[in-house]
């Protein structure tokens, strides 16, 4: 890559294994401007299967985050400059952004060169990342709704087809962490991250008036979960969860709507109140 100025353009996959490519390509020291449209993302692979978030915008990333920007003087970004630079996705970014297995080596390795690691993409992250105002707006008035005022323990509850990465991981593992938790800080409050009703049900049965969570959002009904549950009678998942070829979880079955702006501002809005938690229980 002897020009380190390309237009990012997402792969088919979640949301934030794109945005982990996004990082990765600015540890590269690439000045890379987002272009988060469906017909690109077509040209470059031809089918779309995973990432959803699509808005009316020609570029979806204006919905979510600001313009990037390298410098003071820059307006690639915002003059339409960047279409004409050279596709790219951060296919060639450092495996540790790409590949799960190679960032849990680097957390379970030297602690040092971690910290050296997360310090640095936690700069590029803060620096070039920037939320749109009225997303950050909401995450306040959640905050102030429910009077944060103690511990809070974040809860991000993916849906069970995540065992083909993470292992078959029961709620009794979840409730085992939490309630260590809640016995070193007893009046903490518990915010839970979750794209399923299921997820809501379960864990509001166990702690009751402690648990709350972003009202309103679209998550998978129970009626949707039921079809994943009873698609694994015929069916075996394969390795990114899908059922003879088909995906049950939020995204999946969204992927084909035109317009997801809602569905993605309630993700980032969940991600961003994970965020001010004091300790996360995740898989």
């Amino acid at each position: 890559m002897m020009n380190n100025q390309y237009c990012f353009v997402p792969r088919d996959a979640g949301f934030f294994s794109v945005l982990n490519f996004f990082v990765g390509s600015l540890h590269e020291n690439l000045h890379i401007y987002p272009l988060f449209n469906k017909e690109e993302l077509l040209k470059r692979i031809g089918e779309n299967r995973h990432f959803a978030y699509w808005t009316e915008n020609f570029n979806a990333w204006f919905d979510y985050f600001e313009p990037i920007r390298y410098s003071l003087e820059d307006n690639m970004h915002t003059t339409d400059q960047y279409l004409s630079l050279t596709k790219y996705s951060g296919e060639n970014c450092p495996e540790e952004f790409r590949i799960p297995n190679k960032f849990k080596q680097l957390l379970q390795g030297d602690e040092t060169k971690f910290s050296e690691w997360r310090i640095k993409s936690h700069s590029l992250y803060t620096k070039h990342i920037k939320f749109k105002q009225e997303i950050i707006d909401q995450i306040d008035n959640i905050w102030t709704a429910n009077a944060i005022k103690h511990n809070v323990i974040g809860i991000h509850y993916r849906h069970p087809s995540h065992f083909v990465e993470s292992g078959k991981i029961y709620l009794e593992s979840y409730f085992e962490q939490i309630d260590l938790l809640l016995q070193k800080y007893p009046e903490s409050k518990i915010f839970l991250a979750t794209d399923s009703c299921y997820g809501i049900y379960a864990f509001s049965e166990k702690y009751r008036d402690k648990i709350f969570y972003i009202q309103n959002i679209d998550r998978l009904s129970m009626s949707e979960f039921l079809h994943w549950v009873f698609s694994l009678v015929d069916g075996k998942a394969d390795s990114v969860g899908f059922i003879n070829g088909k995906g049950y979880e939020l995204h999946h079955k969204r992927v084909n709507q035109i317009n997801n702006k809602n569905m993605t501002i309630d993700l980032l809005k969940e991600i961003l109140c994970l965020s001010r938690c004091d300790q996360i229980v995740n898989t």
